[in-house]
């Protein structure tokens, strides 16, 4: 057993899954063969994991079904930086992979023998009569692979590195490190840290580090006395921590201490977060996160905007992401405080209009967003309760969102054309007689903002048939498909799907399913390009016309 090995120290399994955990016992277990065994406290639950509890003994404590107990040769250990770097970038072959390729050979053999020998014996006579059978040991040659190899093992000159799941655990050699002269980004999540000290010592010697990603490690709780000098004269721009326990608590100690003044981007993803810290960002966020643009706290459980309220008080906060929690409504109060400078708000994959009044609920959305003025992006996309109130009709939505909300530029992340404003402007004009229709007050539609300026600037809308987005879907387009340099003219209804439409493509230039391929939309108009990267959305959703052409063009060409 290697000597390193101790209780408290962040350690993998040699299996291909590399199950991560915690040493919790080093020694013997009572009535096992071997004489010393590793318990651990895994970070996931195991099959067949226990609680530290063995045979009526406790060696350990840790939650029901997160214990095991293993050999010494089946634990792999930590890494220094440097070690990390060699095997990703500078040719050296990194010894526990063939510990994990070992274990992966015996588990293939034990399934092999299991196996009936039946199946062994098709599997005989299948390959014996396969005469015309490829080499399996064809080796391959990247052509400038060398060339590139012997750049990347001039590790002065490398600005990018990303260590992910290596096992990294320590900082190693300050001068090797400071050799690192030109590192302005580094990746190290999903290792062994699990001390705060051994990322200060990367960080403080990475005179030119601007992003740094730490999620996945077990780093603890982060204390003020200690954290003074973690990143020291500090030149962070972005910070991710994601799935990172103690997240919140390491930004507003770092934060307090005047380390992260510089920072632009803070990511707090996957950390199962409810709620923010009052002080989350420092007493004074002005003077501690004074260039703070962009905070990320997608995949997180928050429901209420109110839980949520230290962002606002960041003053330069331009882009808040909080997609795929479990927002059911916006506060107009909370989000006024930073109506100034908010100019992205993502709330994709959220519940926005659950158990809310279907209209006003939405109404309230819209006035909201509709203070922000300096807000250009919005996305909103696969809200279900909200989708609901325009028949799961994703085009629908849009077309009344962009209408009702002028000041948006980008709209679900993709740009809003001229000629799709005067569609969804149009569609607005009828679905504002729809919902005064069907209403038991039976108001008129001008009580709906924008419909007059809408109603003056296109005339009276027929019916809701002909104010579809670019009255695309009853009639035939006349479109130039272009393949490698052939043309084929086609006519086809607005309403095709995107991946119709691809089928059609392979169709009219003769190319097989194995073929890849994209289509993007080039406007006669003004000879803008698209690419139509949606299979699911009909063609009438981009804003196409009559004589503009689809590009067809290789899938895997860059």
């Amino acid at each position: 057993m290697p000597v390193s090995v101790h209780v408290g120290m962040r350690v993998q399994l040699d299996t291909p899954e590399g199950g991560k955990g915690t040493v919790k016992y080093v020694g013997p277990i009572e009535g096992a063969k071997n004489p010393v065994y590793v318990g651990i406290h895994f970070d996931e639950q195991r099959v067949r994991g226990h609680d530290g509890l063995i045979k009526g003994r406790r060696y350990f404590e840790c939650p029901a079904g997160y214990g095991g107990c293993v050999h010494p040769k089946r634990v792999l250990l930590g890494k220094r930086l440097m070690d990390g770097i060699r095997i990703r970038y500078g040719g050296v072959r990194d010894p526990d992979e063939a510990r994990i390729e070992i274990f992966r050979a015996r588990t293939e053999a034990k399934e092999k023998d299991s196996a009936p020998q039946a199946s062994s014996a098709i599997s005989r006579s299948e390959s014996g009569n396969s005469s015309n059978s490829g080499n399996p040991n064809v080796n391959f040659e990247l052509v400038g692979e060398a060339k590139l190899m012997d750049k990347l093992k001039q590790f002065h000159t490398l600005e990018n590195v990303s260590l992910e799941g290596l096992r990294i655990s320590v900082a190693g050699d300050t001068n090797e490190i400071k050799g690192l002269s030109s590192l302005t980004s580094l990746n190290l999540e999903n290792n062994l840290f699990n001390d705060w000290m051994e990322v200060s010592h990367i960080c403080r010697n990475l005179t030119r580090l601007e992003e740094l990603r730490l999620g996945g490690n077990m780093l603890p709780l982060l204390l003020a006395n200690p954290a003074v000098d973690i990143f020291k004269n500090s030149t962070l721009k972005i910070l991710v921590l994601n799935q990172l326990q103690h997240a919140c608590e390491a930004v507003a100690v770092l934060g307090a201490s005047g380390q992260l003044s510089l920072l632009e981007e803070l990511h707090l993803c996957y950390n199962n977060l409810t709620s923010l810290p009052k002080d989350a960002f420092g007493q004074d966020p002005t003077q501690a996160f004074p260039n703070l643009s962009l905070v990320n706290l997608e995949y997180n459980s928050i429901s209420c905007f109110e839980d949520i309220r230290p962002v606002t008080n960041l003053p330069r906060l331009s882009m808040l992401m909080l997609g795929f929690n479990k927002l059911t409504r916006l506060n107009p109060s909370i989000l006024m405080q930073c109506r100034n400078v908010l100019e992205a708000l993502y709330m994709q994959d959220n519940i926005l209009l659950e158990n809310v009044n279907s209209l006003e609920g939405l109404l309230e959305i819209v006035d909201t967003v509709e203070q922000l003025p300096k807000l250009k992006s919005l996305r909103v996309i696969r809200n279900a309760p909200l989708d609901a109130l325009f028949d799961n009709d994703t085009v629908k939505l849009r077309m009344y969102l962009i209408a009702r909300l002028p000041q948006l530029d980008q709209l679900n992340l993709s740009q809003i054309r001229t000629k799709e404003r005067v569609s969804a402007e149009r569609y607005y004009l009828n679905w504002c007689k729809s919902v005064s229709k069907d209403s038991k007050e039976n108001h008129s539609p001008e009580k709906f903002k924008y419909y007059r300026d809408y109603e003056l600037k296109h005339g009276e809308q027929k019916s809701e048939k002909e104010s579809r987005p670019a009255k695309l879907s009853d009639k035939l387009l006349h479109l130039n498909f272009s393949y490698d340099g052939k043309e084929k003219k086609k006519r086809v209804p607005g309403s095709i799907q995107v991946s119709k439409l691809c089928v059609l493509a392979r169709r009219l230039f003769k190319l097989g399913r194995a073929t890849d391929i994209k289509l993007s939309l080039k406007t006669v108009e003004d000879g803008h390009v698209m690419i139509l990267d949606d299979e699911m959305l009909p063609l009438r959703h981009y804003p196409v016309q009559s004589g503009d052409k689809i590009i067809v063009s290789d899938g895997n060409a860059a």
